[in-house]
C-alpha cells in the first residue's frame, strides 16, 4: 500500500531547521546561556521527529503527514498537541536566541 508523503525540499527544510535548532541550543548550553531553555529546546528537537514519525505510521491512505498533524490537532490528540507545542516553543527559541546573541554583540562594541 502506498501513502503519499511530502516533496522532498519540505523534508530539507523541516530537517535542516531542526539541525540549525539542535546547534543554536548545543552551542548555547556549552557557552552557559539560557541553560534551562536550552536543554528544553536540546530535548524537543530530538523528541518531535521521532513522535511525529511514530504516529506519523498509523496515517491512512490519501494523508500525508502534514494534514495527518493538522486532522490530528483537530481532534485534539495528545501527540499533535505535543508537536504543535513543541514546534512554537522552538520558534520563539530562535526569537530569544537572536535577542541574546544581539544583546551580547552590543554589549561587546559597548565595552571596547
Amino acid at each position: 500500500m502506498y501513502w503519499e508523503t511530502l516533496p522532498s525540499w519540505f523534508w530539507f527544510i523541516y530537517y535542516l531547521f531542526l539541525f540549525a535548532t539542535f546547534g543554536t541550543a548545543v552551542s548555547s548550553l556549552i557557552k552557559k546561556r539560557l541553560v534551562i531553555y536550552s536543554f528544553i529546546v536540546f530535548v524537543l528537537v530530538l523528541t518531535i521527529p521521532v513522535n511525529g514519525m511514530i504516529n506519523g505510521i498509523e496515517r491512512g491512505p490519501g494523508l500525508n503527514e502534514l494534514e495527518h498533524l493538522i486532522q490530528s490537532f483537530q481532534q485534539r490528540e495528545g501527540w499533535s498537541l505535543f508537536i504543535v507545542t513543541g514546534f512554537v516553543i522552538l520558534f520563539i527559541w530562535w526569537i530569544v536566541f537572536f535577542k541574546v546573541a544581539l544583546g551580547m554583540r552590543r554589549k561587546d562594541q559597548l565595552s571596547s
